[in-house]
């Protein structure tokens, strides 16, 4: 997978730079009041509430363009890249919205006073180069650009330090929202504004898990590689939480690949990126009728409240990137300590039960033991 990155051009036309950049503000502060958004007020920030979407303005810069760099337009979905692009453009005259695609397919679209004029997608749409005369810079020609337009390139991004000059646009026309620090090199991140945006209402409530707690398995890499005598690395269980909040868990483990560790403990984290809590396993009494397994209760581990849907599909006004954030933020981690003992492979069964709903709660994740 290339980069994938987007971002808005707008064009100061007969206003100052200063006039251009404080209308860009003005203008998506006002859109974003009618979308149900406002910015995060310092109450919001010193009570940590949630940002919904964040868009920033970039510099005043040595030409004629203010770069826009909104978060819900890195989903890589046409139509909003297109939307503000033409919102931009009422502003000074014209906008041009850029997109890299993977480094595949890089996009450009141009609109003048809100309506879209032209657009190019290599390999795809050629686009006019007649229609982008107005907002070239002073002795650079529509043939100029035709002929950047049709060069053929490894990477679609290799593009744009071509067009750029042409344009008069500077370095920042090849980054976007997720990939904005090396845009940040020629310029003091001071002079960008942030918008850190949030709606009055949760965008997920429909998704909040409610009532007795349910865990179901996640994203999880199937795979206990581990040599004999070597420590267990590199694995970790998901478990996403789709009901209510509670307390209490318990754990337990089993099967043939049980036979090929010496298991000692887990470490477990109520959400990805916090740091994991070590609890020792204890063994089971074994019997002829019995399967030997390793367990631990936790009378008051958290298991925080859950997001039902487990498609990943963003949320409405969210981005792809916020709503799977808020999805990880209600899992569970769980990953193993201990050693390789002994070759072989085999199944490994990983349990949790939520104390509170241990009938209809519980979910298992089957793991492959490879020690070698």
């Amino acid at each position: 997978m290339g980069a994938s990155f987007t971002n808005v051009q707008v064009h100061t036309g007969s206003l100052g730079p200063e006039q251009a950049r404080a209308a860009v503000i003005a203008a998506l502060r006002a859109w974003a009041a009618g979308q149900g958004l406002h910015e995060l007020s310092d109450d919001d920030r010193l009570l940590e509430r949630d940002v919904h979407r964040t868009i920033v303005v970039g510099p005043i810069t040595d030409g004629l363009w203010i770069a826009v760099f909104d978060e819900n337009t890195e989903d890589q979905r046409h139509e909003d890249l297109i939307d503000l692009t033409r919102r931009m453009s009422r502003i000074a005259g014209a906008a041009v919205g850029v997109l890299d695609q993977h480094s595949d397919m890089l996009g450009l679209w141009l609109a003048q006073d809100g309506e879209l004029v032209d657009e190019f997608r290599s390999q795809q749409v050629p686009g006019d180069a007649d229609r982008w005369r107005d907002v070239l810079i002073n002795g650079a020609t529509s043939q100029q650009l035709r002929k950047v337009l049709d060069t053929n390139v490894a990477f679609a991004e290799d593009l744009l330090p071509d067009l750029a000059p042409l344009f008069g646009w500077d370095g920042l026309c090849t980054a976007g929202y997720h990939y904005l620090e090396p845009g940040l090199e020629r310029h003091d991140p001071a002079a960008f504004t942030i918008l850190d945006l949030r709606y009055a209402s949760d965008p997920l409530a429909d998704r909040r898990g409610s009532g007795l707690p349910v865990l179901v398995p996640s994203t999880s890499f199937p795979l206990v590689r581990v040599a004999v005598g070597g420590e267990i690395g590199a694995f970790i269980v998901m478990f996403q939480s789709t009901g209510g909040a509670s307390e209490g868990l318990g754990v337990v483990i089993w099967g043939p690949g049980l036979d090929l560790l010496d298991l000692e403990g887990v470490r477990l984290a109520s959400k990805p990126g916090e740091d994991p809590q070590e609890f020792e396993l204890l063994h089971s009494v074994a019997t002829e009728d019995s399967t030997p397994l390793r367990y631990v209760e936790i009378p008051d581990f958290p298991i925080p409240r859950g997001i039902s849907d487990t498609t990943y599909d963003p949320a409405l006004g969210l981005s792809y990137r916020r709503t799977l954030e808020a999805q990880y933020a209600a899992c569970i981690s769980v990953s193993l300590v201990g050693r390789g003992a002994q070759t072989g492979t085999g199944p490994l069964y990983i349990g949790v039960t939520p104390s509170a709903n241990r009938g209809d709660g519980q979910t298992s994740f089957t793991a492959q033991v490879s020690v070698s």
